[in-house]
Parts: structure tokens; sequence; C-alpha cells
């Protein structure tokens, strides 16, 4: 899974990503294929409101974000939130089948080339990334 993230984003987010997966409210779930990680998707839990994030897969593999957000999804019974790229439709699309709705959008700014542009991805948070 860190490896994955880290060819994904170009850089180790080890300690953040061991802060989500290491608390036992959180829940992840990985994807793998001939013994690789294709990819991952965690949620956090803030009292009675589940947020989508991080989740991260390689760009192509449209299955794969797709089960890895119903493995999450199930059947929502509580508020359940995710920040996500506007283009990546093939997301948003699943999101909304499952119940969810958009709510507002921003804009994300990069401070030299954007990252993870091989890759589907939902952001961590809206404040970490």
């Amino acid at each position: 899974m860190l490896e994955l993230d880290k060819q994904c984003f170009c850089g180790d987010r080890k300690r953040l990503l061991e802060l989500i997966i290491l608390d036992e409210k959180n829940q992840c779930y990985f994807s793998k294929s001939n013994g690789k990680t294709t990819g991952y998707v965690a949620t956090k839990e803030h009292g009675g409101l589940t947020e989508i994030g991080p989740l991260v897969c390689r760009r192509g593999s449209s299955s794969v974000p797709k089960t890895l957000l119903e493995g999450v999804l199930g059947t929502p019974d509580r508020e359940v939130f995710a920040c996500l790229p506007t283009e990546n439709k093939v997301l948003a699309k699943v999101l909304i089948e499952s119940g969810l709705q958009e709510s507002f959008r921003l804009t994300r700014m990069f401070l030299g080339p954007a990252v993870a542009e091989n890759c589907t991805y939902v952001a961590e948070s809206l404040e970490r990334g």
C-alpha cells in the first residue's frame, strides 16, 4: 500500500497513513492482483460521520475504485462525505448511485506540477489532501 501511494504521490506519506490506518475506529480496504496492491481506501469515523479518503489506485482500472467504494459504502446508514477531483466521473457516479449527492465544490491549488496524474484518488481530507 505504501509503495503504491509513494508512486502516485511522489513522496512518502507513511506517517499520515499510519495515523489513519492504526486508529481502530477507522476502516481500510485493499485490492490486490498478482500479489501487488492495486488500490486501497480508508474511511475515518467522526462521531456518526464517515469520511472516505484516502482512496488511491492506478488510473485506468475503473473496476478497482468502484469495488473499493462499494466495499466501504455498503448501505450508507450514516452521513458520509468524500473529496474527489471533479474530472473523476467514475467515482462521482459510484457515489451518486450509492445515495450521496454533491454539496459543494472547491478549487485545489498546487505549487509545482500536480501530483497523482497517473492515479485515481480521493483526497485524504479537505485540509491535508
